[in-house]
């Protein structure tokens, strides 16, 4: 379960990146852009359009959710039908 739920994460953000297109903070840096920022003239450039969502955050919220949910149902909290 935890492999499968990581994997569709890594696969949902690199989705999201390639859609959305967002430009790294060091863009001018690396890419150094043409007149229309579309294509690198130095050669190089590769991930600069994969800024947002952040690969790291959508991991830590994929683990975060499945310890949420684990112990939900290990500890949880009793429904208010039950109680009354």
């Amino acid at each position: 379960v935890y492999l499968v739920a990581f994997a569709i994460t890594l696969l949902v953000i690199d989705f999201v990146k390639l859609y959305v297109g967002y430009l790294r903070p060091i863009f001018y840096v690396s890419c150094e852009p043409d007149d229309v920022y579309e294509t690198c003239t130095d050669g190089g450039g590769g991930d600069v359009r994969k800024s947002f969502p952040s690969g790291h955050a959508g991991t830590a919220f994929c683990g975060m959710t499945l310890i949420a949910l684990y112990l939900h149902t290990r500890v949880g909290v009793p429904s208010v039908q039950t109680m009354v």
